[in-house]
């Protein structure tokens, strides 16, 4: 049985909501223009959580599965 996309994103943020808290509250403080935000995708990419492509194959995993 498999579980839909949107219990899975809610289940992951929960799981990991402490860094999720963290690392939002460190893009906050960037206060970066939209569409010129490089400190704030440099901090994502270094995090595996926040990879794309880990999170694209998560849901193209649930999507398949379902």
């Amino acid at each position: 049985m498999s579980i839909p996309v949107k219990e899975t994103a809610f289940k992951w943020i929960e799981d990991h909501k402490k860094r999720v808290i963290e690392v939002s509250d460190t893009i906050w403080e960037y206060a970066e223009l939209g569409l010129i935000e490089y400190k704030s995708a440099t901090l994502a990419g270094r995090h595996p959580p926040w990879s794309s492509a880990q999170l694209r194959g998560l849901l193209a995993a649930q999507v398949t599965a379902g």
